[in-house]
């Protein structure tokens, strides 16, 4: 099956299109809004350990990010060719910003997959009372043995070739948090 490209003359025809549909759409928001909330219950006791010191680099933190934000909507809508952060990378410093962008945010995605699956391991090998795995050579604790069998669980969603596939997935993911 042979990989689907679609061309949009402009975001407008992109949105009104028929690859965003509405149900998926709303599992993916909630799923957010679960993770939120997560952040938001941890909120107080990182006020606690911070203090007003922490208290105001959130709120530094925040203008900064506001105004990068004003800045991205600003050069997306002076240029209608501008799709994304490394079109944006492109706009801004030439061909080697699209290249340090793109690496930054491949970096992104990496750094917090290896996150999740690190934080996949600790809480598995927390609830399942577990040794580990011990063959010869190859001695793992319960945190490592978890890790990896969590990633080979994981590492079909990256063949799927339509991802809309994965919003099946999401919904499993919204269905297990309730």
């Amino acid at each position: 099956m042979p990989y689907t490209v679609y061309l949009y003359k402009s975001r407008l025809e992109l949105l009104h299109s028929n690859s965003y549909i509405l149900h998926f759409t709303c599992f993916s928001i909630y799923k957010c809004l679960v993770f939120s909330g997560v952040g938001i219950l941890s909120m107080p006791y990182a006020l606690l350990q911070g203090g007003w010191i922490g208290l105001s680099f959130l709120f530094i933190f925040a203008v900064i990010f506001c105004y990068t934000g004003i800045l991205l909507c600003r050069c997306i809508n002076l240029d209608p060719s501008i799709m994304g952060y490394p079109d944006v990378g492109h706009a801004a410093f030439g061909k080697y910003g699209r290249i340090i962008v793109s690496g930054l945010l491949y970096f992104e995605l990496f750094a917090v997959a290896a996150g999740y699956l690190i934080l996949e391991g600790d809480n598995f090998a927390q609830l399942i009372a577990w040794k580990g795995i011990k063959v010869k050579y190859l001695d793992l604790n319960a945190e490592q043995s978890f890790i990896i069998l969590s990633s080979i669980i994981m590492l079909p969603t990256v063949w799927l070739r339509d991802l809309r596939l994965l919003s099946y997935i999401s919904a499993g993911g919204v269905i297990a948090c309730i």
